[in-house]
């Protein structure tokens, strides 16, 4: 006969009251008393540190209103008030969003790229955008209400308080990717180097275009503040921002990259995964296809997890040779093709030459056909 181990897991929640002794001093000249300190975790007014981490992940895992949390707690003898819960998340709000900045500071300064999206969500009823910006290292989450260039650069540098320069480099970055008129080419140069702040820059393009010229004056908005991005010392400046190619992310660092897949979808895949062929030959070439495009994701998953010089040729040959081989494509079916070298491009002479191979070759395989949407 022999014994077995069986585990059950089970939880008791029941109040625990700790009582200090403490040292208490009265000085008869301040007219004061003075207390000696709580040990740390219990000096922040009258329930312990794991009570009110409770009442956050009640709050904020749970998704549970205050007066719920509070009839929550008083079914298990916690006496608290409405108030103090209240000040519980409200307090504590404040010592997180010194870790949110820190961590933000440290997740900037850890790759040379970060990545980028924005979804819609609500606030008090009102449209509004979620922004992450994000590495492998870290995740940070930002609500704001418009999610423009402007935003985009005040996440990118973890502030409210967006910074402007004016100078050079911003009159150039003007005349070439904003096509401003000579006109006020000049006025800028006028204004020299100079940074402003957003009131005092909203100062001056008032005394210049009032409520008109707004296309104007946004082009100006944001070319003085990528400038100044780019020089400021506060956050780390990004070399590279991933994204999915909207136009808000453009020109705001030196290089910009096009999403990878996550989860199947992706700002380059999805629009194979939207085509919906209706002849069987074109739905083998879509589902080829995409074979070999989540293949060579794994390949860049792969890359990226431990990146040899080997893997970076492969994944170099694989986006031509193995996912859009355009030749491999088009000629799929024909036997001249599949041999290669100078057999397929006989085959593709004789494909633009009208011949009966090349008709034949059309009724086989197709083709000039392409997936119907």
């Amino acid at each position: 006969m022999e014994n077995e181990s069986v585990i059950v897991q089970d939880i008791q929640i029941h109040p625990h009251n700790i009582r200090f002794e403490r040292q208490v001093y009265y000085s008869a000249a301040q007219n004061k008393y003075f207390r000696g300190p709580l040990p740390g975790g219990y000096d922040q007014g009258d329930f312990g540190a794991d009570l009110r981490a409770l009442i956050l992940s009640l709050k904020y895992c749970g998704n549970m209103s205050e007066p719920k949390i509070r009839e929550f707690l008083e079914n298990f003898d916690v006496q608290i008030s409405a108030g103090s819960i209240s000040n519980t998340l409200t307090k504590t709000a404040d010592a997180f969003a010194g870790e949110f900045d820190a961590i933000v500071q440290a997740g900037l300064a850890s790759t040379r790229y970060q990545q980028t999206d924005d979804t819609s969500a609500r606030v008090d009823g009102q449209f509004w955008h979620t922004h992450i910006l994000c590495n492998p290292f870290y995740a940070a989450y930002f609500t704001r209400p418009h999610k423009d260039r402007l935003t985009v650069l005040e996440i990118l540098q973890n502030t409210d308080n967006l910074q402007f320069e004016f100078g050079k480099e911003t009159l150039e970055l003007l005349q070439a990717e904003f096509h401003i008129p000579n006109k006020w080419q000049g006025k800028l140069e006028e204004v020299g180097n100079t940074p402003f702040d957003r009131e005092s820059l909203a100062t001056l393009l008032d005394g210049w275009f009032d409520d008109g010229n707004q296309q104007l004056r946004t082009a100006i908005e944001q070319a003085s503040a990528i400038v100044y991005s780019r020089h400021q010392t506060f956050v780390p400046v990004i070399e590279t921002i991933v994204c999915d190619g909207a136009g808000q992310f453009k020109l705001l660092t030196k290089k910009l990259a096009l999403c990878c897949p996550v989860s199947g979808k992706v700002d380059a895949g999805r629009h194979y995964e939207k085509l919906s062929p209706i002849a069987s030959r074109h739905k083998n070439r879509l589902d080829s296809f995409l074979e070999r495009y989540w293949d060579y994701y794994q390949s860049l998953q792969r890359y990226r997890d431990g990146p040899t010089n080997e893997l970076a040729k492969k994944v170099t040959k694989g986006i031509r040779r193995t996912l859009f081989d355009t030749d491999g494509l088009r000629c799929a079916r024909c036997a001249h093709c599949e041999n290669g070298g100078e057999e397929r491009r006989t085959a593709n002479r004789t494909f633009r030459s009208g011949s009966s191979a090349a008709q034949q070759h059309r009724g086989a395989s197709g083709p000039r056909e392409r997936a119907s949407s």
